[in-house]
C-alpha cells in the first residue's frame, strides 16, 4: 500500500482504487478512486462530517467529480478543512486591503511576489494570473458590497457569501473568471447557474433560487424550535425529511414538500410499541384529510393526532428514550460503509409491551438474541425474549 503525496496516513491498495486512512484526527475512505467523474464515493468518518458540516460535506462531494485527480481532490479538501479552522476560529476577513495582504498582491493586482522573486518566466507568469484573477475577485466583491461577505479564504478561492438568510458556498477556480466557480447552500436542490463572467449576476441569480425557500424555512422553523427532533441531529433547509417524538417512546417520520410545506407530509411513518402506534396510525389515516393549510405545521400534527407535542426546553422527551437499548445510541455508524452522522439505521425495531416500548437496531437485537442458546433460529430469523422485560420479540439478520 502507498500513500497520498497530500495525507501520508491516507493509504492505497495496489490498484490505487481506494483510498483509506488519518486525515489529521479523521478518518476517510475514498473507493472507485480511478473513476473519479461518475462512480467514485467518499465516506468519512462522524467527527469529519460535523466538522465540515453539511454545505462544506456537500460542496465536497460536488468537487470530487470535478476532480482531475485523486491529490487534487485531497488539495480541495485540504483547503476545506484550513476554511472550517478559520471559521471555528471566527477569522473573518472583511477589507479588499487586508485580503490583498494576505495574498501577496496589492490593490492595483500586481503580485509582489512576482516583482522581487527571481524566479523563472513560467512562474512570474503563474503569479501575475494568480495576481490578475485575485484583483479582478476583489473589484467584484467590491461592486457585491463587503456586507455581503460572511467568510473569506485567505488565498481567495473559497467564499461565504450572505443571500438573505442563507449562505451561499462559492468554491473559486484557478482559472476563473473564465471558468464559472461551483454554488452551494443548504437546499434541497441543486442551485443552477447561468454564468455570464459575472459574480455578482450569479449570486443574484442564487438569491432568486434561495428565496423559494423562505416559505420552507418558515415552515419548519418553528417545528425545529419546538418539537424534540431526533433526526437529523442538526436540522437544515437541504433535509427536507424529520423525525420528532411524540412521546412514550413513540416517534413520527415524515417528508416536507419544499414547493407546498405546509401541505400534510409525504412518507409519513408513526414508530412505536404496537399499543402506542397502531392508535395513532389509524387517528392519522382518519383525520389527516382535516389538515389546515395555512396552519404551522406543529398546530397540524397535534390537531390530527390529539397529542400534546413534547417540547425540547421544558425536558418532557428525554432523546435517550430514543437510543438503542443495546448499544445506547441513536445512529449506528458502520465502519465498513463509512457512513457520515446523517446515514446509518435508526432504532425502529420496538418491544411491543406498552410498559417497557424500549427501541432497539435490527442488527443489535438479531445479535443479541443470536447470543442466546435457547432461542429459535428460522433462516435468518431468530426469536427469543427482550432484554428488558422478557416479552417475546424476533429480529431478522440485516444485508451487509
Amino acid at each position: 500500500m502507498t500513500g497520498s503525496t497530500i495525507f501520508p496516513q491516507v493509504l492505497s491498495n495496489i490498484n490505487h482504487t481506494v483510498y483509506e486512512g488519518a486525515v489529521g484526527h479523521y478518518w476517510i475512505k475514498l473507493t472507485d478512486a480511478d473513476r473519479l467523474k461518475d462512480k467514485a464515493a467518499l465516506h468519512v468518518s462522524q467527527s469529519l462530517a460535523t466538522k465540515l458540516g453539511s454545505t462544506r460535506l456537500a460542496l465536497l462531494k460536488r468537487l470530487l467529480r470535478n476532480a482531475s485527480s485523486v491529490d487534487a481532490f485531497f488539495e480541495e479538501l485540504r483547503e476545506l478543512l484550513r476554511e472550517s479552522e478559520a471559521v471555528a476560529d471566527g477569522e473573518r476577513a472583511k477589507r479588499p486591503n487586508a485580503l490583498a495582504q494576505a495574498m501577496n498582491v496589492d490593490t492595483n493586482g500586481v503580485s509582489r511576489g512576482s516583482r522581487d522573486a527571481s524566479g523563472d518566466d513560467d512562474d512570474d507568469e503563474d503569479a501575475q494570473e494568480a495576481a490578475a484573477r485575485c484583483a479582478h475577485l476583489l473589484r467584484e466583491l467590491d461592486e457585491l458590497g463587503w456586507d455581503r461577505v460572511r467568510h473569506v479564504s485567505s488565498t481567495l478561492m473559497y467564499l461565504e457569501l450572505a443571500c438573505g438568510e442563507h449562505t451561499l458556498c462559492v468554491e473559486v477556480p484557478r482559472t476563473y473568471p473564465t471558468v464559472a466557480p461551483t454554488f452551494a447552500a443548504a437546499a434541497p436542490f441543486a442551485l443552477g447557474v447561468r454564468w455570464r463572467s459575472s459574480l455578482c449576476d450569479a449570486v443574484a441569480q442564487c438569491s432568486d433560487q434561495l428565496a423559494l425557500l423562505d416559505p420552507l424555512r418558515d415552515a419548519l422553523r418553528p417545528l425545529d424550535e419546538r418539537c424534540v427532533v431526533l433526526e437529523p441531529s442538526r436540522p437544515s433547509l437541504d433535509c427536507v425529511a424529520r423525525r420528532i417524538a411524540l412521546g412514550n417512546r413513540a416517534a413520527l417520520a415524515f417528508v416536507v414538500d419544499w414547493r407546498n410545506p405546509l401541505l400534510p407530509p409525504q412518507n409519513v411513518r408513526i414508530i412505536g410499541p404496537h399499543t402506542i402506534a397502531s392508535p395513532l396510525k389509524q387517528r392519522w389515516a382518519d383525520f389527516v384529510g382535516d389538515w389546515v393549510v395555512d396552519a404551522p405545521l406543529v398546530d397540524n400534527i397535534e390537531r390530527v393526532l390529539a397529542v400534546q407535542l413534547p417540547r425540547p426546553s421544558a425536558g418532557q422527551e428525554d432523546e435517550s428514550a430514543h437510543q438503542c437499548g443495546i448499544c445506547y445510541s441513536y445512529r449506528l455508524l458502520s465502519a465498513a460503509k463509512a457512513d457520515t452522522e446523517e446515514s446509518g439505521a435508526t432504532p425502529d425495531r420496538v418491544c411491543d409491551n406498552e410498559r417497557c416500548g424500549r427501541p432497539f437496531h435490527e442488527s443489535c437485537l438479531y445479535e443479541w438474541l443470536r447470543a442466546v442458546p435457547a432461542n429459535t433460529h428460522t433462516f435468518n430469523t431468530v426469536f427469543g425474549a427482550c432484554p428488558y422485560c422478557t416479552s417475546k420479540l424476533s429480529a431478522t439478520k440485516q444485508s451487509e
